[in-house]
């Protein structure tokens, strides 16, 4: 069936995309709940929420990365992490 000019093939659009993960948490978490449980994680030592902190609190860690050579030998690469501190997770 070929399609009728000035005509959407798609009439009814795109459908719908079901809840997002953060938006079950929304309907079933309180934000003082959800930060309760996130707390717990970090206290238990869980490496995820750790790092999901502190990149939350300090930022992410700026990465700089050079290309240095000639385009006949290998490249070689300087790869340089600046790293927010150096303090560990306590309780």
């Amino acid at each position: 069936m070929p399609f009728k000019k000035g005509q959407s093939g798609n009439p009814k659009g795109r459908p719908k995309k079901g809840d997002t993960f953060s938006d079950i948490f929304e309907k079933y978490m309180s934000e003082e709940e959800l930060f309760t449980f996130y707390v717990k994680l970090i206290k238990e030592g869980d490496k995820t929420a750790i790092v999901n902190a502190i990149d939350r609190i300090f930022g992410k860690p700026k990465i700089k990365i050079e290309h240095s050579g000639d385009e006949e030998q290998p490249a070689k690469w300087i790869i340089e992490v600046r790293n927010v501190g150096n303090k560990k997770a306590t309780d």
